[in-house]
């Protein structure tokens, strides 16, 4: 009888294993928000987030057209707050791509291109890859995807 359960247990846990999961941040991790919201605030560093995405476009353009005002672009230790450890698979139309970031917090987040953050280095900044959570530097003369922190 112990052998029989155990045959039927085995492929039943492999089933669950297989099953795709999504890597979303706790649901703590935003105050409350719905899916029409255009920005989101962050329980845990204050910080609203613009949900559009903008770009490409080189990082002055980022700094001065696509952020204006009192809208800005993130350092690179803000950005990283976005990023979650787990990468998880997320439909693009027919394809499937890898993402790091919250599906429901940040729902069709673009990652054909890296983001740009207000850290720099000489004619560089650093950006944050969403398909895998790496940062990198890139010249700004480069054109990159653009989220905007908002007052």
């Amino acid at each position: 009888m112990k052998l029989r359960s155990l045959q039927l247990a085995v492929p039943l846990f492999g089933l669950l294993v297989a099953l795709p999961v999504s890597a979303d941040a706790p649901l703590t991790q935003y105050k409350a928000f719905t899916q029409r919201d255009t920005q989101i605030e962050d329980a845990f560093t204050k910080l609203k987030w613009d949900r559009n995405v903008f770009g490409p476009a080189n990082h002055a353009t980022a700094t001065t057209v696509l952020c204006p005002g009192n809208n800005r672009l993130p350092t690179l230790k803000e950005l990283l707050s976005l990023v979650d450890e787990d990468v998880h698979e997320e439909y693009e139309g027919t394809q499937r791509v890898l993402k790091a970031i919250d599906q429901r917090a940040f729902p069709n987040t673009p990652v054909d291109a890296p983001y740009w953050t207000s850290t720099e280095e000489g004619t560089s900044a650093w950006t944050v890859d969403f398909r895998t959570g790496e940062t990198q530097l890139a010249l700004k003369t480069d054109t990159r995807r653009v989220r905007c922190v908002v007052p």
